[in-house]
């Protein structure tokens, strides 16, 4: 693990006490208690190990809790700072905290702090770097294609991504029929990849039945020959005899390792929802119905409702997006 701040601690005694929601403001230490800021490290997927230690408290109050405030802003103002405990034990041996909710390529201030007494006390304050993201990695499994570490939009295997409506390249903050790009305003005609006039805007059809690349959000977002996959991938990807698929937990998030029964590797599908909060994980194919032009189908997988297979959504509904590539 590569360390991205000095090594030797950032030693520093409590500077003062701090008003913070319904912390008492005093100054002044705490009968020679003292919170020290240590250093940071790169983690895996861009996570960085935030440490720091104790020493010197003589009697730990109910409410004890030790941990980190990081902030992309030096002042820690509210909006852009997280407070996370690491330990509510007391103990004059280093503490730590994974920090997972972090951007990459972007330089973070910390500090340690801990709360006794609804006082709360901080160590020095020091920064760390994380690395720049460096794209997807595109997973072999032995199959017809490979698959993509991440979510589009996602640093991190266990993060969702944002939700996109079929062949749209933006995420929006709701997803409705009024606001779909391939319909024609104020109705629910389609006007591209359609091939049933009756779904058509004035019966229009065309021979599309599969994304085109600058309406793939894969492709116009990663470029490199990333694609959304195709129904007959996910059916791939969900045969018994190519992958075991394991439901367990990623980074706190829960979802699907899906192994090769191949090589071995494997990727991580956690369960993203959709835009109107369904449970579970949906993710888009880049193909129309055959049958019914405005809907899409979908890998869905529900582990406490014990689904799992394609299934089929209207296109204007947001799914995230696991890319595929040759």
């Amino acid at each position: 693990m590569r360390k991205i701040v000095s090594a030797f601690a950032l030693i520093a005694l409590v500077f003062g006490v701090v008003s913070c929601d319904n912390e008492e403001e005093l100054q002044g230490s705490e009968n020679g208690a003292k919170v020290v800021t240590l250093s940071a490290a790169n983690g895996e997927f861009y996570t960085v190990v935030l440490s720091g230690q104790m020493s010197g408290l003589e009697q730990v109050a109910l409410d004890f809790q030790c941990g980190f405030e990081y902030s992309s802003d030096d002042a820690f103002s509210k909006e852009n700072t997280v407070r996370a405990g690491a330990s509510s034990q007391y103990s004059e041996k280093p503490f730590t905290l994974t920090v997972t909710d972090i951007i990459p390529g972007q330089k973070y201030y910390y500090r340690a702090f801990y709360i006794n007494q609804m006082l709360i006390y901080y160590g020095e304050v020091s920064t760390f770097q994380t690395d720049e993201w460096k794209g997807p990695e595109a997973v072999d499994l032995g199959l017809s294609v490979k698959w993509a570490d991440v979510n589009v939009d996602a640093y991190r295997p266990w993060e969702k991504g944002n939700f996109y409506a079929w062949g749209e390249l933006e995420p929006k903050e709701s997803y409705k029929s009024n606001n779909y790009r391939f319909y024609h305003e104020g109705t629910m005609k389609l006007t591209k990849y359609c091939n049933d006039k009756t779904y058509g805007y004035e019966e229009y059809t065309d021979n599309l039945s599969s994304l085109e690349p600058e309406d793939d959000v894969a492709s116009v977002k990663w470029g490199g020959n990333w694609r959304m996959p195709s129904k007959a991938e996910f059916e791939e990807l969900m045969d018994s005899t190519n992958c075991a698929w394991i439901y367990t937990t990623m980074g706190g998030m829960t979802g699907y390792k899906v192994q090769s029964k191949k090589n071995g590797n494997s990727i991580f599908l956690p369960d993203a929802s959709d835009s109107h909060g369904c449970g579970g994980g949906l993710y888009w194919a880049n193909c129309i119905e055959p049958d019914l032009a405005p809907a899409a189908p979908n890998l869905y997988f529900n582990h406490a409702l014990n689904r799992f297979y394609i299934n089929t959504y209207i296109r204007d509904v947001g799914l995230t997006i696991r890319p595929v590539k040759k």
